[in-house]
C-alpha cells in the first residue's frame, strides 16, 4: 500500500488485458521499496501464454480502434490524459514507491503533455499524391497493427506516453512491458485508457522479466517494437526482432558531456551540473551530464564549486516532500555504483564527494550520495561507460578540439551540453558534437514537439513531434490506372 492524503493506494504489479487485471501466473517476484528496502508488493511474470493473450487482445481491439473516426480517437486520447491528471496525487505516490522518484518531482503532467500532443495528430494524418502520366498514384499512412513497447524503470509513466501516445494516435494498439523494477503506474494507465473510451485491449500491460520481453518482441502479431533501456539489452531486442523480421526503435544509453568554457556563467553552470548530473533521478537519467569537461582556466573553480554544491543536497525517502534526491532503484544498483567508484579510485581517480552507500537512518534503502571524481584519464571506463547512478567525472581541456575529442570519444551519442556566452562557439560546437540532442546553457527537457533519440550506441529512431508519429506509420502506395485502355479492358471483362 501507498498512502496519499490519508487514503491507501494499492500497488498492483499484475498484467492488464482488456482493461482488467488477469489472474497472475504462478511465477512472481518481490518488489522492494527503494527508500526502505522493504518488500511492498509482488509482480507477476507473464508467461508465453499470457503474452499471447495480451497480443491477440490488442490485435482484436485494433480492428475497432483503426475503424474509429479520427476525431473520436483524438477525443478518447484527450479524455485519457484528463483522467491521468485527475489521479495525479495517486500516481505521484505510486511513482515514489515504484522507483524512488521524490514525490515533489513525480509530476504526471509530463505524461499528459505527451498524450495531448499526439492526440492532436490523430485527425491530421495526411497522405501524398504522386505525379503520374496516366494514373492516380497516392500514398496512405497506415498503422502497423500491434506495437510492443518496452519501457524502463526511470520515468515509466512518461515513457509509456511517449510510445503509446503516437502509436495510438496513428491507429495502432499497444502492449506495454514495464520494467519489473517499476511496474505499478503502467497498470493504472492501462485501466484509465479503457475508462477514457479506448477499446478494451487497445493498451494492454504484461509484467515480467527478460523472458517476457523476448516473448513480446518475437510474437508474430507484434509488428513494431519500441524500446527504451540499456544498450546491451537493446542489442538483444534487435536480435529477437530480426527473427520476424520487424522494425525496432531504440532509445538506449548515454554518456552525455557537459563542456564548460571560461566565459560560461558559472553561477548557473555549477548548479545545473549538480542538479542534472547528480540529483535528478539520482543520476538514473540517460541525458544527464555524467562527463564534465571544464576549460583549464576555470577547472579548479568549477570542480571545487561542484563539490561544495553537493553538500547541501537533501537526500531522503521518496515520500518525503522535502527530499531533493531519492535512492537508486535497487540494492544491486547501489552496489554496482559503489564498486565502479572503488575501481576508479584504484586507477588513480580522486574521490571528492560521496562514493559510499548512505548510512544511519537511510541505511535500509538504496541511497548513494552525490559522487564527484577527478584525476581520471578520459579513457577510463568510468569516463567512457554509462554509470546509471549519481556519479560524475570531471576533466580539464585546453581548447575546442580537445573538448570535442573527449566528448565524441565515447561510444554514445544521446545528448551533449555546452555552456558558453560565445554564440559562434556554441553553434560551432553543436555542429561538431556527435549526439542527437544538443543543449546550450540549459536543458529543454524532452519537448513533445522536438525529435529525441541517439546517435551511435545510443540507438536510432525518434520520439517527439512528427518524427515520433512517423515511427508508428508505414506508407502504403496505391496506383489506379486511368488510361482509356485500362477502362475499356475492365469493361470487356
Amino acid at each position: 500500500m501507498s498512502v496519499t492524503q490519508g487514503r491507501e493506494v494499492l500497488l498492483r504489479g499484475g498484467t492488464v488485458i482488456d482493461g482488467e487485471l488477469t489472474p497472475p501466473p504462478a511465477a512472481s517476484i518481490e518488489h522492494r521499496d527503494p527508500s526502505t528496502g522493504e518488500v511492498q508488493a509482488t509482480v507477476s511474470i507473464a508467461d508465453h501464454a499470457t503474452v499471447d493473450r495480451a497480443v491477440r487482445s490488442a490485435a482484436e481491439a485494433g480492428r475497432t480502434w483503426r475503424a474509429t473516426p479520427p476525431e473520436e480517437r483524438r477525443d478518447a486520447l484527450l479524455a485519457w490524459a484528463d483522467l491521468i491528471e485527475s489521479r495525479g496525487d495517486d500516481l505521484r505516490s505510486i511513482a515514489a514507491r515504484e522507483n524512488g522518484t521524490p514525490i515533489a518531482l513525480a509530476d504526471p503532467r509530463r505524461t499528459t503533455r505527451w498524450i495531448r500532443h499526439y492526440a492532436g495528430y490523430a485527425d491530421k494524418l495526411e497522405g501524398r499524391l504522386v505525379a503520374t502520366a496516366v494514373g492516380h498514384d497516392y500514398v496512405v499512412p497506415t498503422p502497423y497493427g500491434v506495437v510492443g513497447a518496452i519501457v524502463p524503470f526511470n520515468g515509466p509513466m512518461a515513457t509509456v506516453a511517449m510510445k503509446a501516445g503516437p502509436a495510438l494516435a496513428a491507429g495502432n494498439t499497444v502492449v506495454v512491458k514495464p520494467s519489473e523494477l517499476a511496474p505499478f503506474s503502467s497498470v493504472v494507465l492501462a485501466e484509465l485508457a479503457v475508462e477514457a473510451g479506448l477499446p478494451a485491449g487497445a493498451l494492454n500491460v504484461v509484467q515480467g522479466d527478460a523472458t517476457t520481453a523476448e516473448a513480446l518482441v518475437r510474437h508474430r502479431l507484434v509488428r513494431k517494437v519500441s524500446f527504451t533501456g540499456g544498450t546491451q539489452t537493446g542489442r538483444r531486442v534487435m536480435e529477437a526482432a530480426a527473427a520476424g523480421p520487424k522494425p525496432v526503435a531504440l532509445e538506449l544509453g548515454g554518456k552525455s558531456p557537459l563542456i564548460v568554457f571560461p566565459d560560461a556563467d558559472l553561477d548557473a553552470t555549477v548548479p545545473f551540473a549538480c542538479s542534472f548530473g547528480l540529483v535528478m533521478l539520482s543520476g538514473q537519467n540517460c541525458q544527464r551530464t555524467s562527463l564534465i569537461l571544464v576549460h583549464e582556466q576555470v577547472y579548479a573553480e568549477v570542480r571545487d564549486r561542484l563539490v561544495a554544491a553537493t553538500e547541501g543536497i537533501r537526500l531522503g525517502p521518496a515520500l518525503d516532500w522535502d527530499t531533493e534526491m531519492g535512492p537508486v532503484i535497487s540494492a544491486a544498483a547501489a552496489d554496482r555504483v559503489v564498486e565502479a567508484v572503488r575501481s576508479a579510485t584504484q586507477a588513480g581517480g580522486r574521490l571528492l564527494a560521496g562514493g559510499q552507500r548512505a548510512d544511519g537512518a537511510l541505511a535500509g534503502g538504496y541511497f548513494v550520495p552525490p559522487t564527484v571524481i577527478d584525476g581520471l584519464e578520459p579513457s577510463h571506463p568510468l569516463a567512457q561507460q554509462e554509470v546509471f547512478g549519481p556519479v560524475v567525472t570531471v576533466h580539464p581541456f585546453r581548447d575546442e578540439a580537445e573538448a570535442l575529442g573527449i566528448a565524441n570519444g565515447t561510444d554514445f551519442g544521446l545528448a551533449a551540453h555546452v555552456h558558453t556566452r560565445d554564440l559562434a562557439r556554441a553553434h560551432r560546437m553543436a555542429g561538431r558534437l556527435e549526439a542527437g540532442s544538443i543543449h546550450v546553457n540549459g536543458f529543454s527537457g524532452v519537448p513533445t514537439g522536438a525529435p529525441f533519440g541517439g546517435f551511435k550506441d545510443s540507438g536510432f529512431g525518434r520520439e517527439g513531434g512528427p518524427w515520433g508519429l512517423e515511427e508508428f506509420l508505414q506508407q502504403k502506395n496505391v496506383y489506379v490506372d486511368l488510361s482509356s485502355g485500362a477502362a475499356e479492358s475492365g469493361a470487356r471483362r
